[in-house]
């Protein structure tokens, strides 16, 4: 699943029956900006999402 912003996509990966981890990479290729992992699919969308709207502040002109 992926939720994407103007400049970024964040990508989710199951680990094992009760973790999710996270990355957003950005649109434009390269490494991952920023990633962690969730104890349940819910959790590591709601620091996937808090994540990435840090990362659009940062980007703001």
């Amino acid at each position: 699943m992926q939720n994407e912003s103007s400049d970024f996509e964040i990508k989710f990966y199951p680990r094992g029956p009760k973790s999710t981890e996270w990355k957003i990479w950005p649109k434009a290729g390269g490494v991952a900006v920023a990633s962690g992992v969730g104890e349940s699919w819910i959790l590591a969308e709601c620091a996937a999402k808090k994540a990435l709207e840090r990362l659009a502040a940062k980007n703001r002109p």
